[in-house]
Order: structure tokens, then C-alpha cells, then sequence
């Protein structure tokens, strides 16, 4: 997500702490089916499954639009990328856990 060090600078810890649960309920909002895990101070992984999976493209678009709506609306804005692991021969939970 962006501007969580501004926020927490100016507004303080509390106001960054709102931020941070924005986000996730923002994530959580488009992908319903999937698990979102906060990995850092402003990062968030959302490990895609099922229908989120099947949909990643049009859930991408989306969640973009949202995002564009939000500039400078003093709302959750956040920087989206991805990556695919193809032919993984060990567990989901092993990837949970790294």
C-alpha cells in the first residue's frame, strides 16, 4: 500500500493501523476466495484460488479502478503485481508458511 510511513509520520500509528486494516479489507473485498496475508510493514500477498483464480483478470481490472477512484481521495491507494509458480510439486500450506 502507499503513503503508510506519511500517514504514520503526520496522523500518527493509530491512523497508520486504520490504514493497514483498509487495505486488507479492500483485498479481501475482491478476492473472497482466496488468502490475504500481510508479509511487511505495507505489503500484503493474496495466494489466488479457485473462482479468485479464474478470475484474476477481470478481479485485477477492478480492484485498478477502485484504486484509481481512491487518488486523492485520502482512501487506500496500493502499487498491484504479480507472479505464478507453475508446476509446484510441494504443499499449499509450505507456501503459507515461507
Amino acid at each position: 500500500m502507499n503513503g503508510l510511513k506519511k500517514i504514520n509520520d503526520t496522523l500518527g500509528h493509530k491512523a497508520g493501523d486504520e490504514y493497514i486494516r483498509a487495505a486488507c479489507d479492500m483485498l479481501c473485498e475482491y478476492f473472497k476466495h482466496s488468502p490475504v496475508y500481510r508479509v511487511g510493514g505495507d505489503e500484503f500477498v493474496v495466494l489466488l484460488q479457485g473462482r479468485d483464480y479464474d478470475s484474476r483478470a477481470e478481479i485485477m481490472k477492478n480492484i485498478n479502478v477502485k484504486i484509481e477512484e481512491n487518488i486523492g481521495a485520502e482512501k487506500v491507494v496500493m502499487s498491484l503485481g504479480r507472479t505464478y509458480i507453475f508446476n509446484y510439486k510441494g504443499r499449499f500450506t509450505d507456501l503459507e508458511n515461507q
